[in-house]
Order: structure tokens, then C-alpha cells, then sequence
């Protein structure tokens, strides 16, 4: 059984750019700070005991018995980073940039000319890897592009 979940929001994880002078930039200048939290685990517990419980009560524990790992060998597994993971919420969308990186356009606060594609956007990560959002953030991102083009144009011909 696979079991997929969403992490608490948590400031302590965090993917940082080291301090770097040139402009290309490779692993070693970044810092990847991520860890599970208490409030994780105990997430976690409680939902392995729903699972648990819930098929126990079931019609099919009595076609097939199910081994549950231990939680604590559970918790150990998911403490050292094994599993799969599609990290997002570092550059939140939000309505002002007070309260994310990203405006609804995609456009980086405070940068006149800036936009990010990138699944670090969402404020919410889902069961799937998240690469077909990504790429429908591109799209609508050119049609963004599309329609402040037009506009320009638009005031060029007004004037």
C-alpha cells in the first residue's frame, strides 16, 4: 500500500541560494534545508490508525490480512528522506506581495520584468507528480504575454 500526503507547512524547510558572484550556478550553491515535522508524524500516526481501523472493519480483512510496517520504522523511513517528493510552496502565489513571491500572472514581486514558471508556486502540492500544472502555468503564462502584447499594441495604434 502506498500511502500519499501532504506536509504541514513548516519555515524551517527551505531551499536557499548560496552566496555566488558568478552567473551560473550549480548544486553546490544551493542549501537544501527540509525536514519532517512533529506535527508530521503525529499526522501520520493518526492516519495509519484510520487506515488501519477502517480496513480491519472492512469486508476484505476477511478475504486477506494486511502486515503493517511499525509506525516508528515508518516515521524512521520518512525521517531520512526515502520516498517520493514533488516540494512546493517556496515562491507562493499571492494576492499582494506581502503575503507570496508570486503574483496571480506569475510575475515576482518587486521585479518589473520577472516571471516564474515552477511548481515552487503552488500553494499546495496534490497526490501527482505536479509537472502537467507546471506546464499549464506556462501556457497561461503566454497567453498572459499574448494579451499585454495586444495592449501595447493597442495604445501604440491610439496614439
Amino acid at each position: 500500500m502506498h500511502l500519499v500526503i501532504e506536509q504541514c507547512p513548516n519555515l524551517e524547510n527551505r531551499i536557499s541560494l548560496l552566496n555566488h558572484v558568478n552567473q551560473k550556478y550549480d548544486e553546490s550553491d544551493f542549501e537544501i534545508s527540509w525536514g519532517v515535522s512533529n506535527e508530521d508524524q503525529l499526522n501520520l500516526k493518526k492516519i495509519l490508525e484510520l487506515v488501519k481501523n477502517s480496513y480491519a472493519e472492512s469486508d476484505l480483512s476477511k478475504l486477506a490480512e494486511i502486515k503493517f510496517l511499525d509506525t516508528d520504522q515508518i516515521l524512521r523511513v520518512l525521517d531520512s528522506g526515502e520516498g517520493i517528493f514533488h516540494p512546493t510552496g517556496s515562491t507562493r502565489v499571492a494576492v499582494d506581495g506581502n503575503t507570496g513571491t508570486v503574483d496571480s500572472n506569475l510575475k515576482v514581486s518587486e521585479f518589473e520584468n520577472l516571471y516564474l514558471v515552477s511548481t515552487s508556486v503552488l500553494i499546495s502540492g496534490g497526490g501527482a507528480n505536479p509537472t502537467m500544472t507546471e506546464l499549464m502555468l506556462g501556457l497561461r503564462l503566454v497567453d498572459h504575454f499574448k494579451y499585454l502584447d495586444n495592449q501595447v499594441d493597442r495604445n501604440l495604434s491610439n496614439e
